[in-house]
């Protein structure tokens, strides 16, 4: 959602402003989910040494999930948390802008042409 609405405000935004909406956009729309399900879930050990850079040695687990939701379910909750996200804006320039980037955003967000397909390991 954050890079539809970047995507959208390439164009002359002021940058500060922008990264302010994408945070505020993604924020909102995350109590506006319903519906999404754990498709599939990834673990990865990863390891960071001094000698390369890091701040100290050590070993870090980070998970990464693909969640599912249908279309219906992804359109209404982009469409509230924009709603919700332009009715907090009390500067009506920066509204005006918002409301240019975010015009047609639940659609983008939802233009997928087929659904995404995993392969398991053992593909």
């Amino acid at each position: 959602m954050k890079n539809t609405y970047s995507e959208a405000e390439q164009n002359g935004a002021d940058e500060d402003v922008a990264d302010y909406m994408q945070e505020q956009l993604a924020t909102e729309s995350q109590a506006f989910i319903v519906g999404a399900k754990v498709h599939k879930t990834y673990w990865e050990k990863r390891g960071y040494k001094e000698s390369l850079g890091a701040d100290e040695n050590e070993k870090k687990f980070h998970c990464h999930a693909l969640v599912k939701m249908n279309k219906k379910a992804v359109k209404r909750a982009v469409a509230s948390s924009r709603a919700k996200l332009l009715g907090d804006i009390e500067d009506p320039e920066v509204k005006k802008k918002a409301e240019r980037a975010l015009k047609d955003i639940s659609n983008k967000f939802a233009e997928l042409d087929a659904p995404v397909k995993v392969e398991s390991e053992e593909d």
